[in-house]
């Protein structure tokens, strides 16, 4: 998944105006029916793993009712923000990949990818650094 436009803005705590953002983290996201959602083209058609991308300490759990729906190509999935991988970013911060679910893509071209809460996080409230569509392999399901 390559992005198409790169129009990511954040506003200074201090001062006026906008910048350009890089390394954006999304938090205050943990009510009920709260979005994000991307743009992006799709080069090969397959079948995608839906990853919701994490900022992490190392004892954060979140509880197994708090759950994120993704929609991508016409597709919706759901899925508690469980674990499936931890990286270390050049910055030495750890990032959750949770997988969501699958879906199959079968052209190539412009999408749209969407995260809505289908829960409130309660306790621990997750930090989204992103999304990633990830070539779909057999985890033993």
């Amino acid at each position: 998944m390559r992005p198409r436009t790169m129009k990511m803005i954040t506003v200074p705590l201090k001062g006026k105006g906008m910048m350009a953002g890089r390394g954006l983290t999304v938090k205050g996201f943990d009510k009920k029916g709260q979005a994000l959602s991307w743009d992006f083209s799709i080069h090969e058609p397959g079948v995608y793993d839906v990853v919701a991308i994490c900022n992490m300490g190392d004892d954060i759990e979140w509880a197994a009712d708090d759950r994120v729906r993704a929609t991508v190509a016409g597709q919706v999935v759901e899925g508690p923000l469980t674990e499936y991988k931890r990286v270390e970013t050049l910055v030495k911060m750890a990032e959750s990949h949770c997988i969501l679910g699958t879906v199959k893509i079968e052209h190539a071209g412009p999408y749209s990818l969407t995260f809505e809460l289908t829960s409130d996080f309660d306790d621990v409230k997750p930090s989204f650094r992103g999304a990633m569509l990830m070539p779909s392999v057999s985890r033993g399901e």
